[in-house]
């Protein structure tokens, strides 16, 4: 199976990601990364005032979404977002490993560290079930 195909929903149809991260240069950074892997950025968002309407509007199959404890926009809009019908897989991610216990708290189906992040295990939880 080649890189393109981890990427893809049954129907072949590429698992659609909405990715919202401060930092443009990673946000660059992981939309070229998910759309060699197959997977189709729908919009990046630089904060989440936005991001639940555009989360509505755009219906991704995954929002990926940058936390941190100094800041809780993320978790919060992790948590709005579980309430969704139909519910994104809502993927959270920091620089910091620690963090892990804030992505179990928002409801997450995923948590990664900015550094691991993979097409491979979010086209994964965009297939499973959902929290």
């Amino acid at each position: 199976m080649d890189n393109q195909e981890h990427g893809r929903k049954p129907g072949n149809q590429p698992v659609r990601v909405l990715i919202v991260d401060p930092h443009a240069s990673f946000r660059s950074a992981s939309k070229a990364l998910l759309q060699t892997e197959g997977l189709a950025v729908v919009a990046d968002l630089d904060g989440c005032a936005d991001a639940e309407d555009v989360a509505t509007a755009l219906r991704p199959d995954v929002v990926l979404i940058a936390i941190s404890p100094e800041k809780s926009e993320g978790l919060a809009l992790a948590r709005r977002l579980s309430t969704h019908a139909p519910r994104p897989a809502i993927v959270l991610m920091s620089a910091n490993q620690s963090d892990t216990i804030l992505a179990s708290w928002a409801g997450a189906d995923l948590f990664l560290v900015k550094a691991g992040i993979s097409g491979r295990a979010i086209a994964q939880v965009a297939r499973g079930p959902r929290s």
